[in-house]
């Protein structure tokens, strides 16, 4: 839930993924529309405002299965509407999650390390009540450049055996001040 120190937030609920094309294997950002290819984004403001300050990106929704199935969310660094052109910060473990509804959480907790450009941290995310630790990143994007506007964060859901049936929210998405 965002906080006074929230700096940054989706701008609108996204579509709900599967509500118009069946989702599964392929990974999957949310989107600002389901026929859009805009993923919704979380910006990372720019002007030097997080220059040596700790800063938490966190995301949470609800997916829901027809199926037996495995569910990996994953929180990436970037813009692009295709998800290879992000960097994987976080991603959860494939977690089962089998002809149920069930919450999903991921968050990651950063500092711009300031002479490489390089985005340090750690994150965590809990899929179906299975909770991960905190870990060091998956991996740490570099040319983090803090006074640029248009860095950003995504998110997205895999599953792991397509079925109409599978659905996925996105309730909450937004960056905070530590």
């Amino acid at each position: 839930m965002a906080t006074a120190n929230t700096v940054s937030r989706m701008h609108a609920k996204p579509a709900v993924l599967g509500d118009t094309a069946t989702i599964g294997t392929t990974f999957t950002l949310f989107k600002t529309s389901a026929d859009s290819a805009v993923p919704v984004k979380v910006y990372i403001p720019g002007t030097d405002r997080l220059r040596g300050k700790s800063f938490r990106v966190h995301a949470s929704g609800n997916v829901k299965t027809a199926v037996t199935t495995n569910v990996t969310v994953t929180l990436q660094y970037g813009t692009s509407g295709t998800p290879g052109s992000n960097t994987t910060v976080e991603a959860s473990t494939a977690v089962a999650v089998n002809t149920t509804d069930a919450p999903w959480s991921i968050t990651g907790e950063f500092i711009v390390e300031d002479v490489l450009k390089t985005l340090r941290g750690s994150g965590t995310s809990q899929v179906a009540g299975t909770h991960a630790v905190f870990t060091t990143l998956d991996n740490a994007p570099t040319s983090v450049d803090p006074t640029d506007e248009g860095n950003a964060f995504v998110v997205g859901i895999t599953f792991s055996v397509g079925d109409a049936g599978n659905k996925a929210t996105l309730e909450d998405f937004h960056l905070e001040v530590m």
